[in-house]
């Protein structure tokens, strides 16, 4: 069944796929990433700055998303590999346009 995405809303938290056992949960509780800022375009979670270590927003793909219900976002990524993979910037924004000096 594919996640609906229509259910991520601001202020989910977002959880990271803990490393699994034969007896452990998917996702245990104290692996928080962040909370759900805002979708951007469908594509991209955004993540509320307040919530980083460094204190900027960060994005990740919707792809990444294993499950969604009323408390969490769930993904199917571990912390490593969420540190690893999040966005620092806006995908949705290209980069800075060049100045004219810089065309030449």
């Amino acid at each position: 069944m594919p996640v609906q995405i229509a259910s991520i809303r601001p202020n989910l938290m977002v959880q990271a796929r803990r490393v699994e056992g034969p007896e452990c949960q998917a996702w245990a509780s104290g692996l928080l990433v962040g909370t759900v800022e805002k979708m951007e375009a469908g594509l991209y979670v955004r993540l509320k700055p307040g919530d980083s270590m460094d204190g900027r927003a960060h994005w990740f793909p919707v792809e990444w998303i294993e499950d969604v219900d009323d408390r969490a976002v769930y993904l199917s990524k571990t912390p490593e590999e969420f540190s690893r993979g999040q966005l620092d910037e806006n995908p949705l924004e290209g980069p800075a346009p060049k100045s004219p000096s810089d065309r030449h």
